[in-house]
């Protein structure tokens, strides 16, 4: 299962797209989520430093580099 975002600057288009997005073929549930109701953005701050380092490393990968590592391409598609 695959989730999508969707940023709309004008909530009178809500409804509207709500309708039909759930009206495509495969879509489960659609939901509506308000500006003010965004989830909070961890901090990295309270994490250890190793697994702040990893994330540090693993930002500047790209997908091609991805593809032509075996055994990291394995780990992250998997």
């Amino acid at each position: 299962m695959a989730e999508i975002i969707v940023t709309v600057s004008d909530n009178s288009l809500l409804p509207m797209l709500e309708k039909a997005i759930g009206l495509l073929k495969g879509v489960t549930r659609v939901s509506v989520r308000k500006e003010n109701a965004k989830a909070k953005v961890s901090s990295t701050d309270n994490l250890p430093e190793d697994i702040r380092s990893l994330i540090g490393i693993a930002s500047g990968i790209d997908s091609q580099e991805i593809e032509s590592d075996e055994r990291l391409s394995y780990l992250l598609n998997k």
